[in-house]
C-alpha cells in the first residue's frame, strides 16, 4: 500500500517511491537507498501516484517526486506527455512517433474539449486556439528545455498544427509559414555533443490570425542571440552550422565557391564533417526550395552562398608569426575571400592586419601582431555570418508578413 511508501532521494532517479527497511534504510525499485533526515521524507499521498496519470493535478500530493515518478513511468510506457496543468511535459523519444499523422492532427483539432484527451502537444496547440477565436485573446506557447530535449522539433509541431488549422489557399501564407524552418536550420542550428540538430539562437514567432475568418494575416520571426562564437571554433565531436557542410558536399558549389578540400578549412577540419541522422545534401535542396518559396530570387541566394564560401576562406588567411606586423602567407585565401565578397583584397587584409585607433580628432591605423591579426579575422568572420543571419530573417519576414499592414480585427 502507498501508505507506508514515502519518496526517497536517489542519486540516479532524483526521486523513488520506497519502505523503510530499518533505521535509515530504504528499499527501493532501483536498490536500497541509506538516508540522512528519514524523518523529513515526505508520503505519496495515494496511490493514484503511482499509475502514471494524464494530469498531475488530479494527485492529492503534487510534489517533485510525484511529478517525476509520473513522467518516468508515462515515457516507459512510450507517453513522451504529461499535463500539469495547462503545462505539457514532453520528453524527447529520440526515435520517429507515429503520433503526428493527419488523424491525430483532426483529433485534437475536432475535440471540445482537448483537455479531456491524451496529454499531446497538439491538444495544447488547440487550447490556444480555442482561447485565440473563443475569447478573442492572444496566446503564447512558450517552448523551453535544455539542449536536446526537442524544442527545436517542437515548435515545427506547432507551426505544422497552425498551418493545418488555419483557412488558406495553396500557396498562400500557410504553406509558407513551414518554409522558414529548413533555412533557420540550415543557418542557426549545428550538431553539438548532446544533439546533432541544436538550435543556437533563440526565437520568437509572432503569429497574425483573424479570429472570425481564421486567416492568417502575417509572419514575424525574431531572433536573439545567435552564437557567432561557432562558426569560428567548435567543441570536440560538434559541428559548426549546417550550412557549412551543406555547401562543402555539393560539388557544384564546392567549385563556384573555390573550397576545395572543405575538410581541411580551418573553421571545419577539428571534426568531422558528417553527422548522424543529418543528411546535408537532401537538406540542402530543401533549404535552397524554402529559399525560392520565401522569394529569395537567384541573386540572393548567389550571395548568400557567396558570403558563406568567403567566411570559409577568411578563415583560412594565416600570418606570418614571425613578424612583429601581420603579415598575411596565404594570399589565395585572401583573394578568395575578397573576391566572394566583392571587395579590394588589400581593404580586407587591412581590417585584419589593423586596428583603428582614436587620437583626438585623428584615427591612426594601429598594426597588429599575428596572434591578434587572428583574433581580428575571427571577428569578421562572426560579423559576417551574424548580419547575414539577420539579412535571412529580415527576407523570411518580409514573405510572411506581407498581411501585416492590412488591419483589420486581428489577434497575435
Amino acid at each position: 500500500m502507498s501508505s507506508d511508501l514515502v519518496w526517497v532521494p536517489h542519486p540516479g532517479a532524483a526521486w523513488l517511491p520506497g519502505k523503510c527497511k530499518g533505521g535509515q534504510v530504504f528499499e527501493t525499485e532501483l536498490g536500497d537507498v541509506v538516508v540522512e533526515k528519514p524523518q523529513d521524507l515526505e508520503g505519496l499521498g495515494g496511490d493514484q501516484v503511482l499509475d502514471g496519470v494524464n494530469d498531475c493535478c488530479v494527485l492529492a500530493n503534487v510534489t517533485p517526486g510525484a511529478i517525476l515518478h509520473t513522467v518516468r513511468k508515462r515515457y516507459g510506457e512510450h507517453n513522451i506527455y504529461t499535463n500539469v496543468a495547462n503545462v505539457l511535459i514532453a520528453l524527447n523519444p529520440f526515435r520517429p512517433l507515429d503520433i503526428y499523422s493527419t488523424e491525430y492532427l483532426e483529433l485534437y483539432r475536432r475535440t471540445v474539449d482537448p483537455s479531456a484527451e491524451k496529454p499531446h502537444i497538439f491538444a495544447l496547440c488547440a487550447q490556444a486556439f480555442s482561447g485565440l477565436t473563443g475569447g478573442a485573446r492572444n496566446q503564447s506557447v512558450l517552448i523551453s528545455g535544455e539542449s536536446g530535449a526537442g524544442k527545436t522539433e517542437t515548435t515545427k509541431l506547432v507551426l505544422y498544427y497552425t498551418s493545418a488549422v488555419l483557412a488558406g489557399q495553396d500557396g498562400g501564407l500557410e504553406d509558407l509559414l513551414m518554409e522558414i524552418n529548413p533555412v533557420l536550420e540550415a543557418f542557426g542550428n549545428a550538431k553539438t555533443i548532446r544533439n546533432n540538430n541544436s538550435s543556437r539562437f533563440g526565437k520568437w514567432i509572432e503569429v497574425q490570425v483573424n479570429p472570425g475568418t481564421r486567416n492568417l494575416l502575417g509572419v514575424t520571426v525574431i531572433d536573439y542571440l545567435l552564437e557567432v562564437t561557432r562558426v569560428c571554433g567548435q567543441g570536440p565531436n560538434e559541428r559548426n552550422y549546417h550550412i557549412f557542410y551543406q555547401l562543402a558536399k555539393d560539388e557544384d558549389m564546392c567549385k563556384g565557391l573555390r573550397l576545395g578540400d572543405a575538410a581541411s578549412a580551418t573553421y571545419l577540419k577539428a571534426n568531422s564533417l558528417d553527422a548522424d541522422g543529418v543528411d546535408d545534401q537532401v537538406d540542402f535542396h530543401n533549404m535552397r526550395k524554402a529559399l525560392a518559396t520565401l522569394n529569395f530570387d537567384g541573386e540572393d541566394e548567389a550571395s548568400i552562398f557567396a558570403i558563406v564560401g568567403a567566411i570559409l576562406h577568411i578563415g583560412n588567411v594565416d600570418f606570418d608569426p614571425a613578424s612583429d606586423e601581420a603579415r598575411v602567407v596565404t594570399p589565395d585565401a585572401l583573394k578568395n575571400a575578397a573576391e566572394l565578397l566583392k571587395v579590394e583584397e588589400a581593404s580586407l587584409s587591412k581590417a585584419m592586419c589593423f586596428k583603428r585607433v582614436a587620437t583626438g580628432k585623428d584615427v591612426v591605423m594601429s598594426p597588429l601582431d599575428a596572434h591578434k591579426a587572428r583574433g581580428a579575422r575571427d571577428s569578421v568572420a562572426k560579423l559576417l555570418y551574424g548580419r547575414l543571419f539577420t539579412w535571412l530573417v529580415k527576407k523570411c519576414n518580409q514573405a510572411l508578413g506581407e498581411g501585416l499592414s492590412s488591419g483589420g480585427d486581428t489577434t497575435v
